[in-house]
């Protein structure tokens, strides 16, 4: 179950309440809703004043942590830290039973990765071969946004 957090920011010397987005689908038009659209490309998982972060919904499959990190750069993405991969939790579009990266190293040849387990309702983090290894490892992307105010 997701709370009802209220967020505000300072406004000269008043306090605007924000729009919380967190559980909210941000679609391809820059806008939010609470029901998935065709144009619906990620949802907010976490939002810190007036910067919503978004996990995208496509996942890269076969992909080196090397590979992920480029098109990450490419596309002004990151990979996810632990914390954006806990706030997914209870959001059923993202369970599935792959390895997706973290944006983590580990050492020069690993970095960190996770797993939703679907019989369980949280995530296994574990070490993997940057180069990919005998596993074959995901990527999802994932971005800021502002909202406008």
């Amino acid at each position: 179950m997701i709370m009802e957090q209220k967020i505000y920011v300072r406004e000269g010397r008043c306090f605007k309440q924000l729009p919380n987005h967190v559980g909210e689908y941000y679609n391809s038009d820059c806008t939010f809703t609470k029901e998935r659209t065709q144009s619906s490309i990620g949802m907010c998982v976490l939002q810190e004043g007036t910067t919503c972060t978004i996990a995208e919904f496509k996942i890269g499959k076969d992909l080196s942590w090397y590979e992920a990190i480029e098109i990450a750069k490419r596309t002004g993405r990151h990979l996810p830290t632990q914390k954006e991969v806990v706030a997914l939790i209870g959001h059923e579009e993202f369970k599935h039973n792959n390895y997706e990266w973290l944006q983590t190293e580990y050492s020069s040849s690993t970095a960190w990765s996770w797993r939703w387990y679907s019989s369980y309702s949280f995530a296994g983090f574990g070490l993997s071969s940057k180069s990919g290894g005998l596993q074959s490892l995901c990527a999802r992307l994932f971005f800021d946004t502002t909202i406008k105010l």
